[in-house]
């Protein structure tokens, strides 16, 4: 059960990685200007004020599809048949 299990998790963070990459990239490559502001003066040193974020969403996403994957592999990884001290399977 727990492998079973564990693979779901892998499937499923895989997946929310793979669609959290695919969003960030598309924030990358947007057409749309970032905010960009130089202020500068004849008298004075030029400033460039930059304002932007990838989006705490899309990073949310990213990770955790790989705290999803990472929890499936390690509960794939974990042998369910068990024996307590008496030598009974438990699982």
């Amino acid at each position: 059960m727990k492998k079973l299990f564990g693979t779901g998790l892998i499937v499923v963070g895989t997946i929310i990685t793979l669609i959290g990459l695919i969003m960030l990239t598309k924030v990358i490559r947007s057409d749309v200007p970032s905010n960009a502001t130089i202020i500068g003066g004849a008298d004075g040193p030029t400033t460039i004020f930059l304002a932007g974020e990838l989006g705490l969403p899309v990073l949310g996403m990213i990770i955790g599809g790989i705290l999803l994957f990472v929890i499936g592999l390690i509960l794939a990884l974990i042998k369910g048949d068990k024996k307590n001290e008496s030598g009974i399977k438990t699982g």
